[in-house]
């Protein structure tokens, strides 16, 4: 008897369902590619119960989320939980098309919709400035800010080899790999185990000149101005300088206090006074923008005539006087009432000059935006609201590349462009990892292939399940490799390769082609440069004259925290600081170090040992065997497999058409471990 039930609601079924089931955690056939356990698509009737529960998708009108969502899904086998966790609808029709996943299977199905950038990475989110920069230096996990030479033509003003001092305006952050995999695997309810974490403890994904945005979508830069208290309740943030004719509010930054709340705040006691005096408003603005801005102003007086007056200005010392303003827009909105309240509500667009004046009452390059409102009173409950913000240049989306430009670093969105599951993918790849989930413990294990050797000691005996009404077939050619199997780095533009990035693992069989690319991880290697008086510092070549003019494919380095002879002084030519050894200075080959991240130095020598005695003599035998629900429910990759008949060890590849509502034998293809030759 089958049950299905969708977000916690039992469905109705026709009594004849089949639920048949992949497993599968890395084929060995198709070396790095990573699967799980996915059901085959089965239909359900279009019942009242059913229409329901699925919120009727036949109807093309409908406006539900279900059809678009991963839904929580139950299915039980006679009582038995077959791990299924959720579902997704695929089609209406005559009945209902759904697709039921389970085991590894979401692992990588849910993974791959969200982005690093969607990684929860807000408590290591800091302004990007060097009293920041120097406070990572020591830091073994989220982000810090490594020394790399960045610049394509250096040496030059901002890192050379005559001094051990470097500009701090042109370091970017990076962030621990172990954080990015941990927080991953946090996001989708689970814990992470990793055999390999103290291996790569210290590894790093370098800035590969991706936007130094303050946020990506203009969210920071959404504020609202009112009489009331902020959004959490609390008293307004205190505004400054105060002036003689008003005070500004630092537009750009948040409330750091109350964990930068959805990157917005909403200022309050908005009292104004006559043009000239008392408390206008200014916003600050550092690079040119777009943006909406919303009004709803309610006001109590009576019989006034007076308006809002809104510009902006680059001369703000003369701001006061309105025959010297330089006005890049100004708007002017006209209140005429003869009642005690009236309210008035609108929006209307600005845009920012881009070429800016230094204004040296604030501490960088700035448009302002003044608000002043003559002499009404302004009611509790109004609001001015900034919104929409797009950073232009010459009218069009500007990505904000300079120190002056940007003062704020929010992690996950520096990361690089890749979906958590391709990150996660790549890691396993460039290890040779197998993924192991347990929906039990909820449990996500990441183990050595190689490992397999060692855990012989536990092996399944399957030599009583092996159903011999098939005929075993055993492959000895596999397509997916070649003579020259390449495990490669991405090649970034025309730079040059460090020896020992990429390894092709040598395969002794002529049946197959001479050479072709296994594995390819999205990721470049890093050459070095002399720098700081004779250091080999790492080159990411972002920066001309000090200014970013290209993106780089990211990189992965490894940080080493190392002595380079002396003190290094840190500059942004405002204020500099004396740093003591050792630095955190990253690596991506280096002779004198035991774990180096080429595949040829010495990825492959450390975790493929055991793929590559495989590789040299593959047998691949497909069998049927008679499994059960317990035996799929307690399945672990990393465990290998014993059968007397052939007196070997065997590795799990994949498990084809396992099916929990009929009692027959299902395909397996077990790969021979070669121990006993």
């Amino acid at each position: 008897m089958v049950e299905l039930y969708i977000n916690n609601s039992l469905c109705d079924l026709t009594g004849s369902e089949s639920i048949s089931v992949d497993y599968t955690a890395c084929d060995i056939t198709k070396i790095g590619t990573y699967g799980g356990a996915r059901s085959y698509t089965f239909s359900i009737p279009k019942t009242n119960r059913n229409k329901q529960v699925l919120q009727n998708p036949e109807i093309i009108n409908n406006a539900s989320s279900i059809p678009y969502s991963r839904l929580p899904c139950l299915v039980l086998v006679d009582g038995v939980d077959v791990q299924i966790r959720f579902c997704e609808i695929e089609s209406a029709g005559e009945t209902y098309s759904v697709r039921v996943y389970g085991a590894n299977s979401d692992l990588f199905a849910v993974l791959k919709d969200l982005t690093l950038w969607d990684l929860d990475l807000s408590m290591y989110d800091h302004f990007w400035t060097q009293a920041e920069i120097v406070l990572s230096l020591p830091n073994t996990e989220g982000s810090l800010y490594p020394i790399i030479d960045y610049q394509s033509d250096s040496p030059n003003i901002y890192i050379d080899n005559v001094t051990r001092s470097m500009r701090s305006d042109v370091m970017l952050p990076a962030t621990f790999i172990n954080t990015i995999l941990e927080k991953i695997i946090e996001g989708i309810g689970y814990t992470l185990t990793n055999e390999i974490a103290d291996d790569t403890v210290n590894m790093i994904v370098s800035n590969s000149g991706l936007p130094m945005i303050r946020n990506k979508d203009g969210r920071r830069y959404e504020s609202t101005f009112s009489a009331s208290v902020d959004i959490l309740g609390n008293t307004p943030m205190p505004n400054s300088p105060v002036l003689s004719y008003g005070y500004w509010i630092g537009f750009d930054t948040v409330n750091n206090a109350d964990n930068n709340y959805g990157n917005y705040w909403e200022h309050g006691n908005f009292l104004p006074f006559a043009f000239g005096g008392g408390t206008n408003i200014f916003l600050r603005f550092a690079e040119r923008v777009r943006f909406t801005l919303q009004y709803d102003l309610t006001f109590a007086g009576l019989g006034y005539d007076d308006s809002l007056i809104i510009f902006l200005t680059t001369n703000f010392s003369a701001i006061i006087d309105s025959s010297l303003r330089t006005d890049l827009n100004t708007q002017e909105i006209h209140f005429s009432s003869t009642t005690t309240d009236f309210n008035a509500q609108g929006e209307f667009t600005f845009e920012t000059d881009y070429n800016n004046t230094w204004l040296s009452n604030f501490d960088d390059q700035n448009c302002l935006m003044m608000f002043c409102i003559i002499p009404l009173t302004l009611r509790a409950g109004s609001f001015i609201k900034v919104k929409d913000v797009t950073v232009l240049e010459d009218g069009v989306l500007k990505y904000v590349d300079s120190y002056q430009q940007m003062n704020y670093c929010t992690v996950a969105q520096l990361l690089p462009d890749m979906t958590q599951a391709d990150f996660l993918k790549s890691y396993l790849q460039q290890f040779c990892l197998v993924p192991v989930k347990d929906d039990i413990n909820n449990v996500v294990s990441l183990k050595k292939f190689s490992d397999l050797l060692g855990n012989v000691y536990q092996a399944k005996d399957w030599s009583n399940k092996l159903d011999y009404t098939f005929d075993p077939e055993t492959k000895y050619v596999n397509d997916a490799y070649a003579q020259n199997s390449w495990l490669r780095y991405t090649q970034d533009s025309n730079l040059i390769k460090p020896v020992g990035t990429d390894y092709a693992i040598q395969v002794n069989n002529k049946n197959l082609e001479f050479e072709k690319d296994i594995i390819t991880i999205p990721f470049a290697g890093t050459s070095t440069v002399e720098r700081l008086i004779d250091n080999n510092i790492c080159q990411v070549a972002l920066y001309k004259e000090g200014k970013m003019d290209m993106d780089r494919v990211a990189r992965l380095l490894n940080v080493d925290r190392k002595t380079i002879g002396g003190n290094l002084t840190l500059t942004d030519l405002t204020n500099t600081d004396v740093i003591s050894d050792p630095l955190p200075v990253p690596y991506f080959i280096d002779s004198a170090q035991t774990f180096n991240l080429g595949f040829a130095d010495n990825i492959v020598e450390n975790y493929f040992t055991l793929i590559t005695q495989i590789m040299q003599g593959v047998k691949i035998s497909t069998v049927y065997v008679r499994l059960t629900a317990s035996d799929i429910s307690v399945i672990d990759f990393s465990i290998p497999i014993w059968i007397d008949k052939y007196e070997a060890y065997f590795y799990i590849s994949s498990i084809k058409g396992f099916t929990y509502t009929e009692n027959r034998s299902t395909m397996v293809e077990l790969v021979k471990l070669n121990i006993n030759g």
